[in-house]
């Protein structure tokens, strides 16, 4: 009996031991394998981070090499100019007319489309249609595009800005050329302009906007001038925001008034496009060629407190202040003389006599020139 007892004691003593064992066995591979889901799972997020930090840092990167290709800083710190058209290809003397506008103008405004056609044969944009280019004409003078060159390194010399005026290329119909445009923008950025105005919108569509976008790549900003209504109207909002957003320099185009109401007109749209003009940084695009108008205009913009202004025709600074005008008025001199010898209202014809019968002579009152005698 004690034999059985012995041996029942020893076997539940030894299945304690074993479950014992495989209790912590069982929970070792738990917890193992608890640990490596935990492990692959938080190896998962920091990869996931990591990409996350990856990714921006590549935006970042690309982002400061593009916007380090302008020659002029972004929206966030915006310029404002005055530019005044001149014509590098005129009988008027360049250099003359750089150093008359410094006084009131910091750009000068090339505009380099004719009727749509570009007023000097470009290499750049000769060969990105395959056709054969030369610099030097037939006769052997030097060609347009080695005038403006050096027109380019004349205005660079007297420390003012270039901004070149275009209109888009088109190609079939009237859809846009962009490749051939981007090429014509890199040329002009190696002739030493520091920005591309395109010009001919005639409203805010998508093909347009995405047409400036695309010329964004370049390595210097591009602007676009729309119509003064495109800014007054609320559909465009979100199309303009993505174009300041993107650097574009947006300008705005008063028109063409009569004379009469041109400086009324550009005053009372200076008024209702006031919010515009601060959210995105317009600037007052003039194009008319009448010098009559483009004077009352550009005074009204003067008035208004408007800096930002570009003047695209090529003018004298005198037309637009108005100094030109100034021989059909009255010289100062002259109206001076009339007032010179006022005649006293209160002398009478009277002549006093002594008792002998002389004349006694009369004194001379002089006007003191307040309105009274003495």
């Amino acid at each position: 009996m004690r034999y059985y007892r012995r041996k029942r004691y020893e076997n539940g003593r030894a299945k304690k031991v074993f479950f014992r064992i495989l209790f912590v066995l069982a929970a070792a591979i738990i917890i193992t394998v608890a640990a490596s889901f935990a492990g692959n799972r938080v190896k998962k997020m920091v990869e996931e981070a990591q990409r996350e930090i990856d990714s921006a840092e590549t935006t970042d990167a690309a982002s400061a090499k593009k916007d380090s290709h302008y020659t002029t800083p972004l929206l966030s710190a915006p310029i404002s100019v005055r530019a005044l058209g001149i014509d590098p290809f005129g009988d008027e003397d360049a250099a003359g007319q750089m150093s008359d506008m410094k006084d009131s103008f910091d750009t000068v405004s090339v505009n380099l489309r004719n009727d749509g056609t570009l007023i000097y044969l470009s290499p750049a944009v000769m060969e990105f249609l395959g056709l054969p280019t030369t610099d030097i004409t037939s006769d052997g003078t030097s060609s347009a595009y080695e005038r403006l060159r050096s027109f380019c390194t004349a205005v660079k010399k007297e420390n003012l800005r270039l901004s070149a005026v275009l209109e888009p290329t088109h190609g079939d119909g009237d859809s846009f050329f962009p490749d051939c445009d981007k090429e014509l923008v890199k040329e002009l950025t190696e002739l030493g302009f520091d920005e591309v105005i395109f010009t001919g919108f005639d409203a805010l569509t998508d093909e347009a906007a995405d047409y400036i976008l695309s010329l964004c790549d370049n390595v210097i900003r591009v602007g676009a001038v729309f119509p003064y209504e495109v800014y007054m109207d609320g559909r465009n909002e979100k199309p303009l925001r993505l174009l300041s957003a993107s650097g574009v320099i947006l300008c705005a185009d008063p028109g063409a008034d009569v004379r009469e109401r041109a400086a009324e007109t550009v005053k009372e749209q200076c008024t209702e496009i006031r919010n515009a003009a601060g959210l995105y940084h317009l600037r007052f695009f003039l194009a008319t060629e009448d010098e009559a108008i483009l004077s009352e205009q550009y005074k009204a913009l003067c008035a208004s407190d408007i800096e930002n202004i570009q003047i695209a025709p090529a003018v004298s600074p005198d037309v637009l202040t108005g100094a030109a005008l100034a021989e059909t008025q009255i010289p100062e001199t002259e109206a001076k003389e009339e007032t010179t010898s006022p005649v006293n209202p209160y002398i009478t014809t009277t002549v006093e006599t002594t008792e002998e019968g002389e004349v006694i002579p009369e004194e001379d009152e002089i006007f003191r020139g307040d309105g009274s005698w003495y």
